[in-house]
């Protein structure tokens, strides 16, 4: 499966394709307040205590309720109804990974689109 994620204001996007579904995926999590996603106790390398080192508010569910779907519109409908950018080079990606029906693929589009990291 390819997960893809990025950062819109205080929310991180996960959206990947799901080789063996057929579908595309997608999870829109609430970043923790205290420490702004990062998952350190702002002044110190210790995790942070309010989300535990994960960087998503505690007890944050999905924003989004798309769930699966083999159709990036709908992807991008959703993204609308939640007022969260889907930049042009993800969307690509996606169509890229739906076309060679992508296996492991984990990429983190970090704020500067020319600089990404993949792994």
């Amino acid at each position: 499966m390819s997960r893809r994620w990025y950062r819109h204001n205080t929310n991180m996007v996960f959206v990947g394709w799901d080789r063996a579904l057929g579908q595309f995926l997608l999870t829109v999590a609430e970043l923790c307040t205290r420490c702004g996603g990062f998952g350190e106790e702002p002044t110190t390398d210790n995790f942070c205590f309010a989300c535990g080192g994960e960087g998503v508010r505690h007890d944050s569910n999905s924003l989004s309720s798309l769930g699966t779907t083999a159709n990036l519109d709908d992807v991008a409908a959703e993204l609308a109804k939640l007022n969260i950018a889907f930049p042009d080079y993800v969307r690509a990606d996606l169509e890229e990974d739906k076309r060679t029906n992508v296996g492991e693929l984990v990429h983190y589009y970090v704020q500067d689109p020319t600089q990404t990291s993949s792994t």
